[in-house]
């Protein structure tokens, strides 16, 4: 036996509707009542979309930042990715399916507590000295991922490029660019009715 303590589930789920747990209250198939910290290694909570699910894989490197402690980096693993995606978000939106996943954290920080908010950042892949621009500056012309850059005060040129990874902000490029060229983060108004490349699709 060690010592620990006992924290009901409301107390940290972060939805309004949830009413703290009463004696005789009714409860549903697989509510989750109460949680038991450990007072050992901790583990971060987090969900990946659907499109995003390919590229995250069991034990990639993961920085999480906590919110509450100044923005502390931990550093852990991905220990845990749920083979359904989770119930709750599906009934809340059909169209968007989220992935219950877990990170065992390799450190033991005495001010980290369960229940605290945080961002998770996991490394897919590391690139070195790569030239990166916005992804909203990409669009998909005939297969080939593209890019207009501005040569002059009125030149403007399609550039096809080798896309690398990239998150909801940036995007790697891996070949077709050389730091200091202009890109125009909207294309031309001829090409305003192509979409914009979603990051998924990134090699």
């Amino acid at each position: 036996l060690v010592a620990g303590m006992v924290i009901y589930a409301t107390s940290v789920q972060s939805s309004r509707s949830r009413e703290p747990l009463e004696e005789g209250q009714t409860i549903r198939n697989q509510q989750e009542m109460i949680y038991i910290p450990s007072g050992g290694q901790m583990k971060a909570v987090f969900k990946i979309r659907e499109a995003e699910l390919p590229l995250v894989k069991l034990g990639m490197p993961v920085v999480v930042t906590i919110d509450a402690l100044s923005g502390t980096e931990v550093h852990g693993v991905v220990t845990k990715i749920a083979p359904l995606p989770d119930r709750g978000s599906v009934w809340l939106n059909p169209d968007l399916k989220l992935y219950r996943s877990e990170v065992l954290l390799n450190e033991e920080i005495p001010a980290l507590r369960a229940g605290m908010n945080g961002s998770i950042e996991v490394i897919v892949k590391d690139y070195e000295d790569v030239t990166y621009i916005p992804v909203q500056a990409v669009v998909e012309i005939a297969g080939k991922r593209t890019v207009f850059l501005r040569r002059g005060s009125s030149a403007i040129i399609e550039q096809e490029i080798q896309a690398g990874l990239a998150n909801n902000q940036m995007l790697a490029v891996l070949s077709g660019l050389e730091a200091g060229d202009q890109i125009m983060l909207n294309p031309p108004l001829s090409h305003r009715e192509l979409a914009v490349v979603s990051t998924s699709t990134y090699e």
